[in-house]
C-alpha cells in the first residue's frame, strides 16, 4: 500500500494521513448500516449486541462501567459526533460483552465473542493512533524506540484483522461501498510507520505523537464559524469575514461542543485571550460497597432488582 506523496520539493516525502477519529466513526457507521460483519473465521460481528447491552443496563438500572446510552445506539440523529463512535468501539464495551458471555452466561450473548474482539481491536488501534502526551503509558504512549514492539504489534494485528473482515455476503470490507474508514486506518498504519522510520529512526525526533496530526483543531474552528450564524453551512463572503474577525479578535474559541472534542491544551491563536470561567469541581462521596448488608440496602433504596448482575456491578 503506497502512502507516500510524490513531491520532490520536500526533503523527505510527506505521508498521506486520514483523520483517525473520523475513520473510527466510519467503521461504526459501516457496522450500524450493515448490521452484521464477519471476521476471518466467519464469526458474526453484530450491532445488535450493543442494543442488547443497552437494554440490559436500562432494565437493571446499572451500567457495566460503559458509557453506552441511547445516543450511542440511535446515533443517526448525531452521526457527526465522533465521541459516540469511540465510546461504542471501546475496551469497556468489550469487557462488558465478555462479562455477560463468560460470567453470567447470558443466553443473548453466547455468540458475542467476535463483536467483543472487534471492539478491542479498534480500541487498541485508536489508542496508539491517538497518542497525545509524552507522559502517557502503555498503548497511549508516544511512538518511540523503547515501545516499538508494542505499537508495531498493535499495527500488525489490526492490519491483518481488517484485511480479513467481510460483509454478510462474503465481500471483503475493504472492497465494499463502506470501505473508507477501514482503508483510512490501513493508510494511517503505514503512514505512521514510515514517519517513524524517516523522522525518529533516521531523523532528529525522539518520538511521534500521532494526535498532533489530527484535524480536531481546525474542525473546531469551522464549527465555531458555522455556529456564529446559527449552524449555517453556507456563509457568504461578508458573513465569513465578520465571523472570522469576531472569532479571532474578541474571544477565546470554545471547542467543547463541536463534533470533535479536543484532548490537549493546543490553543487557536487569537489577539485577546480572555480567561475562562473556572470549572466547578464536584465532590464525589466514596462508598464502601464490600459489606453485603450495605449492598442489600443500596439495592432496596435504588429500587433495582437484587440479581447477580446488580451485585457484581455494585
Amino acid at each position: 500500500m503506497e502512502t507516500t506523496i510524490k513531491d520532490t520539493s520536500f526533503p523527505k516525502p510527506p505521508q498521506l494521513i486520514l483523520d483517525v477519529v473520523h475513520c473510527i466513526k466510519l467503521v461504526r457507521n459501516c457496522l450500524g448500516k450493515y448490521r452484521v460483519l464477519k471476521n476471518s473465521k466467519g464469526k458474526p460481528i453484530e450491532f445488535a449486541y450493543f442494543e442488547k447491552l443497552h437494554d440490559i443496563q436500562q432494565n437493571e438500572g446499572l451500567h457495566l462501567a460503559t458509557k453506552i446510552n441511547s445516543q450511542h445506539i440511535d446515533y443517526q440523529s448525531q452521526v457527526m459526533k465522533t465521541k459516540f463512535a469511540v465510546q461504542l468501539l471501546s475496551r469497556s464495551v468489550s469487557k462488558a460483552l465478555d462479562y455477560l458471555r463468560l460470567d453470567l452466561k447470558h443466553p443473548d450473548f453466547l455468540e458475542s465473542e467476535a463483536t467483543s474482539e472487534f471492539c478491542l481491536i479498534f480500541n487498541d488501534l485508536f489508542d496508539v493512533l491517538n497518542s497525545r502526551s509524552i507522559f502517557s503509558k502503555f498503548l497511549k504512549a508516544p511512538m518511540q524506540g523503547k515501545n516499538r514492539l508494542i505499537w508495531e504489534g498493535v499495527f500488525s494485528k489490526a492490519k491483518a484483522y481488517i484485511m480479513g473482515l467481510t460483509d454478510s455476503h462474503g465481500t471483503p470490507i475493504i472492497r465494499s461501498r463502506r470501505k473508507i474508514g477501514f482503508l483510512g486506518l490501513l493508510f494511517d498504519i503505514e503512514s505512521f510507520k514510515m514517519m517513524y522510520f524517516n523522522y525518529v529512526e533516521n531523523g532528529p525526533l525522539k518520538y511521534i505523537l500521532p494526535y498532533k496530526c489530527s484535524q480536531d483543531h481546525i474542525e473546531g474552528v469551522f464549527g465555531e464559524l458555522r455556529a456564529s450564524r446559527g449552524n449555517d453551512n453556507n456563509l457568504t463572503t461578508q458573513q465569513f469575514s465578520a465571523a472570522y474577525r469576531r472569532l479571532f479578535m474578541s474571544t477565546t474559541i470554545d471547542l467543547r461542543n463541536g463534533n470533535v472534542v479536543l484532548q490537549d491544551d493546543t490553543k487557536v491563536p487569537n489577539f485577546l485571550d480572555l480567561p475562562r470561567r473556572p470549572k466547578l469541581t464536584s465532590i464525589r462521596k466514596i462508598l464502601d460497597l464490600e459489606e453485603d448488608p450495605f449492598i442489600e440496602s443500596l439495592v432496596e433504596n435504588l429500587q433495582i432488582q437484587n440479581t447477580e448482575y446488580t451485585r457484581d456491578v455494585l
